[in-house]
């Protein structure tokens, strides 16, 4: 039976968890730091952070990815995990070498699948779809909770890890082979949208930028701005800075001073947040 997203090479990576090699900010990365000077300085103006959790699954090709300022290598069966706001590489530059890799973005009940072709520096998209409500996803990234807090031994951390990631991915791989497509972004927006606004309204709108957004839910600018804009009523903007001015009040009601308030919405400094909240309140 043929797998309508992931080809026979693909089904090996992902049923063969031994194979795997994991970088992450909560484990010692297993592949080697490497040094290729002219993705160094690529980096330097193309690195990114989202307010959600990522994974980078490497099915083919020798190539490498940038993560908190440092490079590592990334070939087939390395597994990047990339916590909340973690600074790692945007996109891919000319000079990448061909490769396949597979994006996970985890917010709160969506779970988007993104699968890449990269030829000549150029990512192409061919599949992508979303887990809404997933219990497989949901068992992951409690695992990933636990992994952050370290209170187990490092290889007891990995190996939770990785079991609970490998039923995750066979989940995944699963979706191929059932009779009906998975939901795909063009035709859910509305679903989409929701899932993006209950991360929005849950975090206070922290990270949440036209384009960081628009990646997120695996959209160009333009259109996720059109499409947010005919289900919200309202610009993403706009959407924003009223759930960032209610998280203002839970917050006080917490007892939280207006520094710590601050940097829990993800303002630069306390002068920027002080002026922002001077300027929303004159305009409510």
């Amino acid at each position: 039976m043929r797998n309508r997203y992931f080809t026979d090479e693909l089904l090996g990576i992902i049923e063969q968890p031994e194979r795997w090699r994991i970088v992450s900010s909560f484990l010692r990365p297993e592949r080697p730091e490497i040094n290729i000077e002219k993705h160094l300085k690529w980096m330097k103006a193309h690195t990114d952070s989202h307010p959600a959790r990522e994974a980078l699954v490497c099915f083919s090709g020798k190539g490498y990815c940038g993560f908190k300022g440092k490079l590592y290598l990334c070939d087939p069966g390395t597994v990047f995990f990339f916590d909340a706001f973690a600074p790692h590489d945007r996109l891919y530059p000319p000079h990448y070498p061909d490769s396949v890799h597979m994006w996970l973005i985890f917010l709160n009940n969506i779970t988007f699948v993104h699968l890449y072709d990269i030829r000549g520096g150029k990512s192409n998209r061919t599949a992508s779809f979303f887990l809404k409500n997933d219990p497989y996803s949901s068992a992951f990234c409690m695992e990933w909770d636990a992994a952050v807090s370290g209170k187990l031994p490092d290889s007891f951390r990995r190996a939770k890890m990785v079991s609970a990631f490998s039923s995750f991915l066979l989940h995944v791989a699963e979706k191929g082979y059932s009779p009906s497509r998975p939901k795909d972004n063009p035709d859910h927006t509305e679903e989409i949208m929701e899932g993006i606004m209950q991360n929005i309204k849950s975090s206070g709108g922290h990270g949440f930028n036209l384009a960081k957004t628009a990646k997120l839910a695996g959209m160009s600018k333009f259109h996720f701005h059109r499409m947010f804009r005919e289900y919200a009523g309202e610009t993403l903007h706009s959407f924003v800075d009223k759930c960032r001015l209610k998280k203002v009040g839970e917050l006080k009601k917490e007892g939280r001073n207006m520094t710590e308030i601050s940097d829990s919405l993800g303002f630069s400094s306390l002068s920027v947040f002080l002026r922002w909240l001077k300027m929303s309140k004159s305009n409510n």
